[in-house]
């Protein structure tokens, strides 16, 4: 087998959605927002601008353990009013980033694609790979479902058995007309 390609599997990272109207309402900027963050030992990548929000994501180890934890930072006072990131923004556990997403039967998926060497028979190849996925699909949690979503080799034996068929059809013509 060439490769085996994984698509939709990601990390999982803390993100921060800023609401530009609730950081106005408390007269802070992003920059100020990620001053916080840093003093707090917070480390964050550079985010992404998705419309209406701004997001970061936290990138590093910190001791912030949960969401809750880091709603609860306190980004400004005003007065004897704390500012709380919750406050300002949405924090959620969620996945690092949307770039690489695989869906089927409609949900979230990790697809793996399984690709021979060019010199390989897929025949051979995926009759192989077939007893080690059934292996390893008795081993998932009842939570987990496998399914095979696309096997080409279903492709290949249909056109094999339609030449075999067109040859053996094409004797008892020959045989016939003899």
């Amino acid at each position: 087998m060439a490769e085996v390609q994984i698509f939709g599997a990601a990390e999982y990272a803390m993100r921060i959605w800023l609401d530009p109207q609730k950081m106005a309402g408390q007269n802070l900027s992003a920059s100020q927002v990620m001053s916080a963050l840093s003093a707090n030992n917070i480390q964050t990548a550079a985010g992404s601008d998705n419309g209406y929000y701004v997001s970061y994501r936290n990138k590093v180890e910190t001791t912030t353990k949960s969401v809750e934890q880091l709603g609860n930072l306190i980004v400004a006072s005003n007065g004897d009013d704390l500012v709380r990131l919750r406050d300002i923004a949405t924090v959620e556990l969620n996945k690092e980033s949307d770039n690489s997403r695989a869906t089927a039967n409609g949900a979230d998926s990790v697809v793996l694609g399984i690709n021979p060497t060019s010199s390989a028979n897929p025949l051979t190849v995926a009759e192989k790979i077939r007893p080690l996925y059934e292996s390893i699909k008795k081993q998932l949690p009842d939570s987990m479902e496998s399914d095979i979503l696309y096997d080409r080799t279903i492709a290949i034996n249909s056109s094999i058995n339609e030449v075999v068929k067109t040859i053996v059809e094409a004797t008892v013509i020959v045989l016939v007309v003899i």
